[in-house]
């Protein structure tokens, strides 16, 4: 965007300048249609067309705020509007106003937070990650600056995937796209990425506000991301000695390397770490306890309230950053006094109750009877959540089985179908969205008069459903569209032949003996096309149409094996030689990638009889497709 002050954009009234990039600037306004207050996200326009790789970021700043614009959940920054004028260079999104401040500015408050608070945190921004998992969205961006946080302890998460190139990892300055020490080893390393990125991020998040440092450190960013990706996470120390006991091993679990053996959800690292609120802390004094989570822990209640509160008070420097935060002031006083009254509630509670021994005495661990019992109950319902098609829910009683019984098998084997179950639901969710999309396609084309694209969209969603019966009519009405258009383009080549005038009478006979002489050689009638397709996106439909007639469709998938029963997506090669009528011809190529609208190339070239053309096509990583005739 300009870097002169203005006092509009669009039609929102600039009023602050809240905050600047490399990138662009974000800015404080007002709509004046309702008069609502939002935070405008600009992206700056003074660069070359020929920049590709800030044109391609310019257009995954757009596409990828389409995504986040889907989402509406309590603890995600909501996107009001989306602006991008190429022609007047003008590209912002409109999005919610916070109040309040970031995670990354509490952090360099000098108090600890309360374990309490963390959980609190977590738990808020698990909610919203698994939201935005469960309708194919993943932020690939999960750091302290995008966690704001409200004087009420409220939870927006904000820049939702807008972060990171889909060919790239670089910015014109060279720097790696995103923040590397909250990125993921796969992230990294260039592989392919999904939700559980996030979580591992999540976790990278977790160890901070807990430790005040963060898990993998270096004089530089080659030593950062080598120990991302090969390294433990730094030990936690002797900060664990006052923190619960199991802590380590959540820890752990949410940094695996291997997404694989990371948290399923983020939901699920949220659930026990609430296991871990009421358990018992260890002692100040003397040698710190063995950190595992195998000890019998005091069962937790879920909390009833969307958004768990703190039970113990922040300290004074935390307080006055929230008192920056609010306004009027009273709200402020209001809220501290709430906390005084909830500690002297708590206070009267304690000292009304039965005394307690002199010195802590830890509860006594469960009869083997009792914890056989609870274990089988926590099993029944997790398999009763599961038939009731809420393995999120079902994951949280696994967990409560396991702090009693972890090396169960039977508490294994259920843990291992309850996350099964976890992967379908996301698998069906996500093929949900490409059908939906397939069939929005399809319908968009037919509407515009293009029944190829229309019959591609079509096959796409049948070869992910083949029993899907929109899919089948929108087909059929695509397929009976193309066969009226070639029957009118025969009917207009049709030229009645011309009238054979009537022979002359001969005034003479003529006898003329005429030496016969060899037939001319046949001239050939067909040349072949052959068809030479590079791919760096690993999975889709190529299909090719020559004039009206489909030569090529074809899926691929394109992939390695990397292990027992694994494999990583790569690029791959497909070629053809197809036999053509000479003539001179419009080849027209449609591809179709998982999640995008199917890229259509049109190439008019000539066929020579007996010769040989070469088709070249070439799909770069973020689906955009290109296609020479040579």
């Amino acid at each position: 965007m300009p870097s002169s002050p203005m006092s509009k954009l669009g039609r929102y009234e600039i009023l602050e300048e809240l905050g600047k990039g490399a990138m662009g600037v974000v800015y404080l306004a007002r709509d004046p249609l309702i008069g609502r207050l939002v935070a405008l996200k600009t992206f700056r326009a003074g660069f070359s067309p020929q920049d590709q790789e800030l044109e391609q970021f310019r257009s995954r700043f757009m596409r990828e705020a389409q995504s986040a614009g889907i989402l509406s959940h309590p603890n995600i920054v909501t996107i009001h509007d989306i602006v991008d004028e190429a022609e007047s260079g003008v590209c912002f999104i409109a999005m919610e106003y916070v109040r309040g401040s970031n995670l990354k500015l509490l952090l360099q408050q000098p108090e600890p937070l309360p374990f309490e608070f963390v959980v609190s945190i977590v738990s808020q921004v698990g909610d919203a990650l698994d939201y935005a998992h469960s309708r194919g969205v993943i932020h690939r961006d999960v750091k302290p600056a995008n966690i704001l946080i409200t004087a009420e302890n409220k939870v927006k998460i904000t820049d939702f995937g807008i972060a990171r190139l889909g060919s790239s990892n670089l910015t014109m300055e060279g720097q790696l796209l995103g923040t590397p020490n909250y990125m993921s080893p796969e992230q990294i390393q260039g592989r392919e990425v999904d939700h559980r990125a996030d979580i591992f991020s999540l976790g990278v998040v977790l160890y901070e506000m807990l430790i005040r440092r963060k898990p993998f450190q270096g004089e530089n960013l080659t030593v950062v991301t080598h120990r991302i990706v090969h390294e433990p996470f730094a030990p936690p120390g002797e900060i664990l000695q006052r923190l619960p006991q199991g802590l380590g091993a959540v820890l752990a679990r949410a940094l695996e390397k291997d997404p694989a053996r990371r948290y399923p959800a983020a939901s699920a690292l949220a659930a026990d770490l609430q296991r871990l609120v009421r358990a018992p802390l260890p002692a100040a004094a003397g040698p710190a306890e063995p950190d595992d989570d195998t000890a019998a822990t005091q069962e937790i209640p879920r909390p009833e309230e969307e958004t768990p509160a703190p039970a113990r008070g922040i300290g004074p420097a935390l307080r006055r950053l929230f008192g920056r935060m609010r306004s009027p002031r009273g709200l402020l006083v209001t809220a501290l006094a709430g906390l005084l009254l909830v500690a002297a509630v708590g206070l009267g509670l304690f000292l009304s109750g039965d005394r307690a021994p002199a010195a802590p005495v830890a509860p006594p661990a469960p009869a083997g009877t009792a914890v056989a019992s609870e274990v089988t109950r926590r099993l029944d319902a997790a398999r009763r959540l599961l038939q009731q098609g809420d393995p999120t829910a079902a994951l949280g009683e696994v967990v409560a089985a396991e702090h009693l019984r972890g090396d169960d098998p039977v508490v294994r084997q259920v843990r291992h179908e309850v996350e099964e179950a976890i992967q379908a639901q996301r698998r069906t969710a996500t093929l949900a969205s490409r059908i939906a999309g397939g069939l929005a396609a399809a319908r968009e084309a037919l509407e515009r008069g293009r029944p190829s694209e229309a019959k591609i969209a079509a096959e796409a969603v049948l070869a992910l459903a083949p029993d899907q019966e929109e899919a089948s009519q929108l087909l059929a009405d695509a397929e009976r569209r193309l066969a009226l258009e070639s029957e009118r383009r025969r009917a207009a080549r049709a030229v009645p032949p011309a009238p054979t005038p009537a022979p002359a009478v001969p005034t003479a006979t003529v006898v003329t003996v005429v030496t016969p002489t060899p037939p001319p050689p046949p001239v050939a009638r067909e040349g072949t096309l052959a068809i030479d397709f590079y791919t760096e996106v690993p999975e889709g439909v190529l299909t090719v149409y020559a004039d009206d007639r489909q030569i090529v469709r074809e899926q691929f998938r394109f992939s390695k094996r990397t292990g027992f029963l694994r494999s990583e997506k790569q690029p791959g090669t497909l070629h053809f030689d197809k036999q053509l009528p000479s003539g001179r011809l419009v080849l027209r190529i449609y591809v179709a990638v998982p999640g995008q609208p199917t890229r259509a190339v049109s190439v008019a070239g000539e066929i020579a009889g007996g010769g040989r053309q070469a088709l070249r096509i070439r799909v770069s990583p973020d689906g955009a497709t290109t296609a020479e005739l040579h």
